[in-house]
């Protein structure tokens, strides 16, 4: 295993890029928190305990020898049909789960992922921010779709909710098969990070979100 790369919280946007670049063969899983409409959209289906329903991020693993972001846009494609736009930000976060704070990394606009995680087994996973430009369907490999707007993220990262109290308060899903309804919504690490990030970063992810509505609901037609 080489050396872990230490980042420089001071750095500028070169010195950044370059250690994002040493990081790349690292990274293994790769995926975007998609923007449709006002919703953010997950996976949603039975956790492999089958007493939850697991609240999971678009994405997968790195193919062959596709970049992170090629990677990001097939397995979205390949779980909800959708196409996106990915966009740049001015901020990327690097976190190791359970064992650091996250460290916030000034970018220039560059089209680099929002989200950086340290897995255990010290690779890396991606999540790119990005808009849809199609409408979701649910593909063979989806037991379903959730849209979650930014109150309803922090509501299931917060509270013990079932998906039928979910749907109750206005939620909305599309599901390609049947599921338990009275189970608990488990959110997965990159749905806690997003609600992390609406909290800490909300100019940045506001902008992104009204970007999206200047552009008219006929985007989705």
């Amino acid at each position: 295993m080489n050396k872990r790369e230490d980042v420089d919280k001071s750095s500028s946007n070169y010195n950044f890029t370059f250690h994002f670049s040493n990081l790349v063969p690292r990274i293994i899983t790769s995926g975007a928190y998609v923007y449709y409409k006002r919703y953010f959209v997950f996976q949603v289906g039975p956790t492999k305990s089958g007493d939850r329903l697991g609240v999971v991020r678009l994405g997968g693993h790195l193919e062959g020898t596709e970049t992170a972001l090629e990677a990001a846009q097939r397995e979205v494609f390949e779980e909800s049909s959708l196409l996106i736009n990915p966009v740049e930000t001015s901020a990327m976060y690097m976190i190791n789960l359970g064992v650091e704070k996250p460290v916030r990394i000034e970018v220039k606009h560059e089209l680099l992922p929002l989200l950086l995680m340290e897995r255990p087994d010290e690779f890396y996973s991606v999540m790119y921010l990005s808009h849809a430009i199609n409408n979701p369907k649910p593909s063979s490999e989806t037991m379903g779709l959730i849209f979650l707007t930014p109150n309803q993220v922090h509501q299931i990262c917060d509270s013990r909710i079932t998906l039928t109290d979910y749907l109750n308060n206005d939620g909305l899903v599309m599901l390609r098969t049947d599921i338990n309804e009275e189970l608990v919504l488990e959110p997965f690490p990159q749905l806690r990070c997003l609600s992390f990030l609406l909290k800490q970063e909300s100019k940045l992810m506001n902008e992104f979100m009204k970007s999206k509505v200047e552009l008219g609901e006929n985007v989705y037609d």
